[in-house]
């Protein structure tokens, strides 16, 4: 796994992140791996670097911890062969002796104060991208049935319900890739693929690990070709992009030395292909018409109509300008 911990570490940084910046998506990295350099004591850490973390991992002390930055979270968890399941549901919050519930496979856990779980926000999608070169046979949580039902329960506020999930699950595995090129990616509505890919160390095409991307309307990428971890990252940003809707609510900051006045608001709605259009206010929702906006309790909600137009248009982006009045001592 070290040439494919070499592509992550660069394309987390190059191919994601810059790309969700880009794109203007409030967004956060957490990542569970065990943090250090390849194949140090007998484990295959992972270092990410700057900007997105705090150190540029030129110099890695055995059990340093890692250097968080303000997007990323990593939870240096050591990760076995098969148990990446079992360490997404174990390690989302800490028991009562403030110890992981499961005890990791193989060296120390610093002591940490919390599982990932806090760093998660319950309005905002979750999306997993697993990156592995086997499958989750012999482990606790071995199915993709298993898992789902699991991780639902384990929080519905953050990955929502059967009916309504609110994760999706991409997958860089040992299956084989659907073309030469292995920056095209299964999609939902292709099969299972039996077939491992060739010229990497895969173990097997993790056929579980696939339905977990089936199930949640998520990609799944050959393992092997780690030289093309570029384009299959930029796919995933795209991927990512593609599901964040903007939302219908929003609560403005009041500022420390005024209020905000909103019988004073001036809102555009700027569709993907560049049409603008002003919103306008009406008294409340029983007033709702097109292309308009109430104002309750210092909540500006949307419209019915118009939160279904702007949600369904990933590409688009709402302006609320709001005027405040001064407090004058």
């Amino acid at each position: 796994m070290a040439g494919e911990i070499d592509a992550v570490e660069t394309n987390l940084n190059n191919n994601l992140a810059t790309q969700l910046e880009a794109a203007a998506v409030d967004y956060r990295i957490i990542l569970l791996a065990d943090h250090g350099n390849p194949d140090v004591n007998g484990k295959f850490g992972i270092c990410i670097g700057l900007p997105l973390s705090g150190h540029d991992c030129s110099s890695i002390d055995g059990d340093a911890l890692p250097v968080d930055g303000e997007r990323l979270k990593h939870y240096p968890i050591y990760v076995g062969s098969h148990d990446a399941y079992d360490r997404i549901l174990t390690d989302y919050a800490l028991d009562d002796s403030g110890d992981y519930a499961v005890a990791p496979q193989g060296g120390t856990v610093p002591a940490l104060s919390q599982g990932y779980g806090a760093f998660l926000r319950e309005d905002a999608l979750k999306v997993f991208l697993l990156v592995s070169d086997d499958d989750p046979i012999g482990a606790t949580t071995a199915t993709a049935a298993d898992f789902d039902d699991r991780l639902l329960a384990l929080a519905p506020a953050q990955f929502g319900t059967a009916e309504n999930r609110n994760y999706v699950f991409h997958n860089i595995i040992g299956m084989a890739g659907k073309s030469t090129d292995t920056s095209i990616p299964w999609l939902p509505s292709d099969p299972v693929e039996s077939d491992i890919c060739t010229g990497g160390g895969s173990d097997g095409a993790a056929d579980e690990y696939q339905r977990s991307s089936i199930l949640t309307e998520g990609l799944r990428f050959p393992l092997c070709d780690n030289d093309n971890f570029d384009a299959v990252f930029q796919e995933m940003a795209v991927s990512v992009t593609e599901g964040v809707s903007l939302e219908c609510a929003y609560s403005p900051a009041v500022p420390e030395s005024g209020t905000l006045d909103f019988g004073r608001v001036v809102a555009y709605f700027t569709a993907g292909n560049g049409d603008l259009s002003t919103l306008g206010q009406v008294a409340n929702v029983a007033a709702c018409a097109d292309d308009s906006y109430y104002v309750s309790d210092g909540l500006i909600t949307l419209c019915p109509t118009t939160c279904d137009q702007v949600t369904a248009d990933a590409s688009a982006s709402l302006d609320f300008h709001v005027a405040c009045s001064t407090i004058i001592d």
